[in-house]
């Protein structure tokens, strides 16, 4: 008797991990035969060579995709844009797709809602070498050279050099040298790069939010970006001490970011934003898991995330013309142990909202063990894909 109640407990486990996991289960399935499955295209979606490569080495964020990327697109797509119409990049972050549009001759428009950000790309935008820094004391801080440094392109070199002594959570780094160090490595490459890599198109980086962009209808040709992925890595936190120092807005920034830093901090509060409602199933299905484990920062994350990221893609689609091309790069997660499929949630978004998905090209896996099970599915793990779609209405 007692073995037969052992497997009737084990069956109804298994029961109900099933019904915890049928939505996102159903979502893998649907799509299984679509993935592409394509381990040589990682380094595209890594930013390791932009550390080496000119105008892209003075930010090298751990959280960008390779310029290599930049050049298949343009390659690519290249009968079906309308080069009188920029390439969009509304996540732009360091600036790789409106720098390396820029270095090769097309127009492109970068979007960020972080200030330094935009300040960095503008200044590897520029076609002058910036000007001889002044004089430095060596123990100088960040608000001391704020009041020295009035030059927009010194003030760029200070951001990047601020930025260059934080981990891409926000923490500080132990190496490195001391901040007039690193503001005066950075002048030389800006100077260097500036010199013998001139830009061959014009490129603009503003400040603005993915989810309510401050571009016109039906103006953009085609778009090459990568949101934020659902994980610990947090830009705001990394422009914090500039934004602190230089008065760039770090509130304004947090709300203008869409919200997938899985910080520490949080409360049973946290996890509402809005609750179920409207939410994808996958991410409804994610999002109940966590509230029941009492995870209400990361149910609050998967949940706001979701609904941003919806926001984002349809104002993607008002602003690009139709057959425009569209590549995104996209990473899913295990959030508390708990499987959340962002490349296929935003996959079937963005169909909703007006795009055809042509490929959905797996690059990588991002977890380094052998995969979880997922109701009836074994070794489950999170994929960075690459979604290439086109405007259809």
């Amino acid at each position: 008797m007692a073995r037969g109640r052992r497997r009737r407990e084990r069956r109804n486990v298994r029961r109900a991990q099933r019904e915890q996991a049928a939505e996102r289960e159903a979502l893998e399935r649907r799509w299984f035969r679509r993935i592409e499955h394509a381990p040589e295209r990682a380094t595209e979606v890594t930013a390791g060579r932009a550390r080496t490569l000119p105008r892209h080495r003075w930010l090298p964020y751990r959280q960008g995709f390779s310029p290599a990327l930049v050049a298949r697109f343009l390659e690519e797509t290249a009968e079906r844009r309308d080069p009188a119409r920029p390439v969009l990049d509304p996540f732009s972050g360091s600036g790789t797709t409106v720098i390396e549009c820029a270095r090769r001759g097309v127009a492109a428009l970068g979007v960020e809602p972080v200030g330094g950000l935009v300040a960095a790309t503008a200044l590897a935008l520029s076609t002058e070498p910036p000007p001889a820094l002044p004089a430095l004391p060596d123990d100088a801080g960040p608000a001391q050279l704020e009041r020295v440094l009035s030059h927009p392109a010194h003030r760029g070199c200070l951001w990047i050099a601020l930025a260059r002594g934080r981990r891409g959570d926000g923490g500080r780094r132990r190496s490195g040298g001391s901040l007039p160090e690193r503001l005066a490595a950075t002048h030389a490459a800006v100077c260097e790069d500036t010199a013998r890599d001139p830009v061959a198109a014009r490129g603009l980086a503003i400040c603005g939010d993915a989810r309510a962009l401050p571009v016109r209808s039906a103006s953009v040709g085609a778009v090459l970006t990568s949101p934020p992925y659902v994980s610990r890595f947090d830009y705001v936190a990394v422009a914090g001490p500039l934004a602190r120092a230089l008065g760039l807005g770090r509130g304004r920034a947090r709300r203008h970011q869409l919200p997938a830093a899985l910080r520490r901090r949080g409360g049973r509060q946290a996890g509402s934003a809005g609750g179920e409602g409207g939410l994808h199933p996958a991410a409804r299905e994610c999002h109940a898991l966590l509230l029941a484990r009492e995870q209400y920062r990361e149910a609050h994350v998967v949940a706001r995330y979701t609904r941003d990221m919806g926001r984002a893609i349809a104002e993607l689609a008002r602003v690009c013309v139709p057959g425009a091309p569209a590549w995104i790069v996209v990473g899913g997660a295990f959030v508390r142990e708990v499987y959340f499929p962002a490349d296929l949630i935003l996959a079937e978004l963005a169909e909703r909202a007006g795009f055809e998905l042509e490929r959905v090209v797996c690059a990588r896996h991002l977890a380094h063990s052998a995969g979880r099970r997922l109701g009836g599915l074994e070794r489950v793990l999170p994929r960075e894909s690459i979604l290439q779609m086109r405007r259809v209405r």
